[in-house]
């Protein structure tokens, strides 16, 4: 079990080397620590929606913290008033620390839900084009890599195609060479679906394991950033990395 969970948790090392472009090769690869988009990231973890960030982000600063404590007493489960108590004077980001971690756990656990709800349906309704609810391999194509000749893609461009075409593959359960929205769910979100594990473990061990000893060390769980030993993002994957491998 440990060991599926350390695959699943591979792809965030690289996050920063993949294109930002929808399909399940490049959507598995989340946010590091430290960037402008983790601030973003952990917005729309709490408030289960990228739309709601958004809008979050261009309120009043009154206006948000009513709304804070509006979230803050939702999140309170067990009504011990404890969370409620610290919005008046921090920051949704500020406020991480201090929550009772299974109330946070709880909450982030549904928004993510919500977060991959509202991005399938999105992605649903942007490659869809000829209106059958369902998404073909060739729709995906033309949505993902627009104006390109697929014969002729760059190496980077032509591996994460590869490797989409066997989510896709994978996620369509039925084989009639089209997603559903359910199938469309677990080809942008492999990690969620136990049907997808097999292949994301075989395309994460292909990327990773560069000499092909079948296991993953910690230089090649780090990649480029192995060399940055002082870093504390360093100190967190390798202690990640003997927590999943022990």
């Amino acid at each position: 079990m440990k060991w599926m969970l350390l695959i699943l948790l591979l792809p965030l090392v690289a996050a920063d080397k993949e294109r930002e472009v929808d399909g399940a090769a490049a959507r598995i690869h989340r946010h590091l620590g430290g960037s402008e988009d983790d601030h973003e990231g952990d917005h729309q973890a709490i408030l289960g929606s990228r739309k709601a960030a958004e809008e979050f982000d261009d309120m009043p600063i009154e206006e948000s913290k009513r709304r804070l404590e509006i979230l803050a007493r939702k999140m309170d489960m067990n009504e011990d008033g404890f969370i409620g108590s610290l919005f008046a004077n921090l920051t949704i980001f500020r406020l991480y620390g201090s929550l009772d971690e299974s109330e946070l756990t709880n909450w982030v656990e549904r928004s993510m839900v919500s977060l991959d709800e509202e991005e399938v349906n999105e992605r649903m309704t942007e490659m869809d084009t000829d209106g059958d609810k369902l998404v073909s391999w060739e729709e995906y194509v033309a949505d993902s890599f627009p104006e390109q000749d697929i014969k002729k893609l760059d190496p980077d461009d032509k591996k994460l195609m590869d490797e989409d075409a066997r989510y896709f593959k994978a996620a369509d359960l039925n084989a009639d060479g089209k997603l559903s929205k359910e199938e469309l769910s677990a080809f942008l979100n492999p990690e969620n679906y136990k049907h997808m594990h097999k292949t994301l473990v075989e395309v994460t061990m292909k990327e990773k394991d560069l000499n092909n000893d079948g296991a993953i060390d910690l230089k090649e769980f780090l990649g480029e950033m192995a060399d940055n030993s002082q870093s504390e993002w360093h100190k967190v994957e390798s202690d990640r990395l003997v927590s999943y491998s022990t």
